[in-house]
């Protein structure tokens, strides 16, 4: 179930996931210290809030009652990050 990020509660979720899938997947690809960084810009709490409010949109997915991705579009970009393990 897809559904679009409205409250702090559901950032507060697509940020945890962030940060679970950036720290798994991306930091392999790239350094920590950019890992960290683009945590931190545009994968945090704050940064989510003004993109929800402000440039796009932000969709958690869930599966089985479990998060396991999400998706955002800003400025007719889109990202889709999904947790390696969906079994």
């Amino acid at each position: 179930m897809i559904i679009e990020v409205t409250d702090q509660r559901q950032i507060d979720i697509v940020a945890s996931l962030a940060k679970e899938i950036w720290t798994e997947c991306y930091t392999l690809l790239c350094a920590e210290i950019r890992s960290e960084y683009m945590l931190c810009t545009f994968q945090s709490k704050d940064a989510i809030s003004v993109q929800i409010h402000t440039e796009g949109v932000v969709f958690p997915h869930r599966r089985r009652r479990a998060y396991v991705g999400y998706l955002g579009a800003c400025n007719q970009r889109i990202r889709i990050v999904f947790k390696q393990n969906l079994h």
